[in-house]
C-alpha cells in the first residue's frame, strides 16, 4: 500500500527463539490499537492464558504491553499466580470482566459473539444469556437424575414439575394422554376433610392455569405417537379457553360428556344441578374397536383421596377405547392417581407427575395397595 501511494517506509527484523515467542509479541502489539474493544481486548489476554499454562516451568521472557522492547521475567512457579488478576492487568481490564469473556468464549453461540464483535451486544448481556442457558440446562439434568432414580426404584412417576418430566420422556412414546389440569378457578371443597378441602396446585387463577396448559401441550407433543389419543377434562366454565388452546397444538375430534348420574351441588334452588362434566378429545387418527358414543354415563362409587379426583371406571373406559395392553398413558396432572391405577389394572404402561407431595404419596399407596 505504502509503495502504490509512494509513501517511504522503513521495516525491522526481530528475532525470535521460537514461533511461541512471536505469538506472544503479536499479542502485545494488539493491545496498542486504539479502536479495541473490552471483549477483544479480553479475547487477547486470555490468548496469554495458555501461554502462562503452556510455558508455566519455563523461564520465559514475553514483551510488556507498554514497552514492546522490554523484557520481563515469568516465574518458574507461574501455577501462585492469580492468572486472571495478571490478564485483567494486561487488557486493563476488571477480572470479573476476564472471568465472563472467558464463559463466553467456551460457550456462546456464533451468533451471540458475531454481535460482541460488531458491538450490538455488551459483555453484559451476553453473560446473562449463557448464564440462562446454564440455569435451564441445569434444571433439564436436574429433571433427568431425579427421573433416573425414579426408574431405579421402579416405578413411573414422579413428584415435581410436569414440564421438567416432560423434557426427560423420550419421543414418539405415548400412545394415550389422559390428564385433568387445573382449571383456574380456586376449587376448594369445605364439606369434606382436610385432605379434600387442601387447595389444589396451580390453581389459583385462570390466567396461570392456561399457561401451564399451554406450555405443557408445547413440549408433549414431540412425546406422542403420530396416532395418540388425547383426552383433557375440563368444565364448561373454562371450554372456551381450553378448546382455544389445545387446538392451537392438536385437533380437536370431540367433546365427550361425562353423565356422572347424581345432583350435584351448587345453588339448590335458582340453578340448574351440575351432574356432568366435560372431556376434549383430540389426537391423531386410530381406530376403536367399537364406536363408543360421545355421552358416558359414569357413577363416582370410589373412596375419596382428592377433591377433582375422576372415578377410575370412567379412565378405564377412555382407555380400553384407545390403547391396548402393553401401550403407554401419560398423565402429566395425576392427582390421586386415578388414571395410572386404571393403567395396571388394564395392563398398560404408565408413567405421570404430581407437583403436590401428599398427592403422590396417595398415589404410590394406591398403586402399592391395589385401591381403586
Amino acid at each position: 500500500i505504502a509503495q502504490e501511494h509512494d509513501i517511504n517506509y522503513e521495516t525491522l527484523e526481530k528475532e525470535f527463539e521460537n514461533i511461541f515467542l512471536v505469538k506472544v509479541w503479536m499479542i502485545y502489539n494488539q493491545f496498542g490499537r486504539r479502536n479495541l474493544s473490552n471483549y477483544w481486548k479480553s479475547v487477547l489476554a486470555l490468548e496469554l492464558e495458555d501461554v502462562f499454562r503452556e510455558k508455566a516451568k519455563e523461564n520465559l521472557k514475553i514483551y510488556n504491553g507498554n514497552q514492546y522492547d522490554a523484557p520481563c521475567q515469568i516465574s518458574d512457579n507461574l501455577q501462585k499466580i492469580d492468572t486472571k488478576k495478571e490478564l485483567a492487568k494486561i487488557a486493563n481490564v476488571s477480572h470479573d470482566t476476564i472471568a465472563k469473556v472467558k464463559k463466553i468464549q467456551s460457550n456462546a453461540t456464533a451468533e451471540v459473539k458475531e454481535k460482541l464483535n460488531t458491538g450490538t451486544m455488551s459483555i453484559n448481556e451476553a453473560y446473562k444469556e449463557i448464564k440462562k442457558e446454564e440455569n435451564e440446562q441445569l434444571k433439564t439434568q436436574k429433571a433427568i437424575e431425579i427421573i433416573e432414580k425414579v426408574y431405579e426404584n421402579n416405578t413411573n412417576i414422579f413428584n415435581g414439575n410436569c414440564i421438567e418430566y416432560i423434557k426427560t420422556i423420550k419421543d414418539k412414546s405415548i400412545d394415550c394422554l389422559i390428564t385433568d389440569p387445573p382449571y383456574g378457578v380456586d376449587i376448594q371443597f369445605g364439606a369434606y376433610d382436610n385432605q379434600l378441602s387442601r387447595k389444589i396446585e396451580n390453581d389459583g387463577n385462570i390466567e396461570d392455569a392456561l399457561v401451564l396448559l399451554d406450555e405443557m401441550l408445547i413440549n408433549v407433543k414431540s412425546k406422542l405417537k403420530d396416532n395418540a389419543h388425547i383426552y383433557i377434562f375440563c368444565n364448561w366454565k373454562i371450554y372456551p379457553q381450553f378448546n382455544q388452546i389445545i387446538s392451537k397444538h392438536f385437533q380437536i375430534k370431540n367433546l365427550i360428556i361425562w353423565d356422572k348420574l347424581f345432583m350435584g351441588m351448587g345453588d339448590l334452588k335458582g340453578n340448574y344441578s351440575s351432574s356432568y362434566e366435560m372431556i376434549v378429545f383430540a389426537g391423531g387418527y386410530r381406530e376403536f374397536l367399537t364406536r363408543p358414543k360421545n355421552i358416558i354415563q359414569c357413577r363416582f362409587s370410589e373412596e375419596r383421596f382428592h377433591n377433582t379426583q375422576k372415578p377410575v371406571d370412567l379412565i378405564k373406559q377412555l382407555i380400553e377405547n384407545s390403547t391396548n395392553v402393553n401401550e403407554t398413558i401419560f398423565d402429566p396432572f395425576l392427582g390421586s392417581g386415578s388414571t395410572v391405577i386404571a393403567a395396571k389394572e388394564l395392563k398398560r404402561n404408565y408413567i405421570g407427575c404430581e407437583i403436590d407431595e401428599q398427592n403422590y404419596k396417595i398415589t404410590l399407596k394406591r398403586l402399592d395397595d391395589g385401591k381403586c
